[in-house]
Order: structure tokens, then C-alpha cells, then sequence
């Protein structure tokens, strides 16, 4: 993959490999976490990465480290939807079973 971003990258890869849930999806996901570091950059001694097209730094959801973070944290601690409104879950689990 050539991009490292939620909608067309890598990160995009992680979540939904982290949101399946057949025998090989966990170490599929393991391993595109793995290549992520490909794009990780040091910027005034943060963690950034690479918009589309690899062209700069992107912070943003669609296709920077934003998006990034989040679908990682979807990968570590299967925590809530990736994107909004696309919540699997019904709504009493997203309002944390109180309605």
C-alpha cells in the first residue's frame, strides 16, 4: 500500500482486519500494524504521519495520523466504531447499556 491513511491506506487495512473476526484476521492485523512503522515519522519529537500521496505531514482523519491512531486503537483495544455512524453495535452497547 502506498498510503498510510484510514480511507486509503494502511490504517484503513488495520480497522477492518481488527473488526473481523474469523480464525487469521488477528495475526492479518498484527501484521499490517507491523508495517505501519514503514510511514512513522519523527516531527519536533512527535509521531507523525504522511498524508495521500506521501507528499507531507497530515494530522487529519481521512488520511493522516489521526486516522492512524484510530484505527490502531481499534487494532489494540477493539474499542468503539472507526468511523462515525458505521457502529456495528446495537444502541443500548454504545450508550454503555444505559438508555
Amino acid at each position: 500500500m502506498r498510503n498510510a491513511g484510514l480511507l486509503r491506506g494502511r490504517a484503513g487495512a488495520v480497522a477492518v482486519l481488527a473488526a473481523m473476526d474469523g480464525p487469521g484476521d488477528r495475526e492479518a492485523a498484527r501484521a499490517q500494524v507491523r508495517r505501519m512503522a514503514w510511514y512513522a515519522h519523527s516531527y519536533r519529537g512527535q509521531l507523525a504521519f504522511p498524508g495521500f500521496r506521501m507528499l507531507r505531514l497530515s494530522a487529519d482523519l481521512a488520511t493522516g495520523a489521526a486516522g492512524v491512531l484510530l484505527a490502531l486503537d481499534s487494532a489494540f483495544e477493539g474499542g468503539g466504531p472507526v468511523l462515525p455512524y458505521l457502529d456495528p453495535r446495537s444502541p443500548s452497547a454504545r450508550a454503555g447499556g444505559r438508555r
